[in-house]
């Protein structure tokens, strides 16, 4: 949990959370600035941190016991490459080559 210090990070809803601000900024960058954005690639680059030379991200919550890190998350991954598609698509709409 994130007010926790006694727990991990979950690559699953950070990529998801980082996902929703990149959008939100195209959409809207006014209102979605770079408050946003800012914690968005902070997420973004944890995120990638964690990608294992099978590309595969972590740490995952194990959806069986959530006090323990998961080994894999089909939707995770899913959420990882949601995250990349929306900062692809924010740093272009920035005039940013990707």
């Amino acid at each position: 949990y994130i007010d926790s210090n006694s727990t991990f990070g979950d690559a699953s809803s950070s990529a998801a959370l980082a996902s929703v601000a990149f959008r939100a900024a195209v959409i809207d960058p006014d209102t979605f600035g770079s408050n946003y954005t800012s914690v968005a690639t902070k997420l973004a680059q944890s995120v990638l941190n964690g990608v294992d030379e099978l590309g595969v991200v972590s740490p995952y919550v194990n959806p069986l016991a959530w006090t323990e890190i998961g080994l894999l998350s089909t939707e995770g991954q899913s959420f990882a490459l949601m995250m990349l598609a929306a900062m692809r698509d924010y740093l272009n709409a920035n005039g940013c080559d990707v």
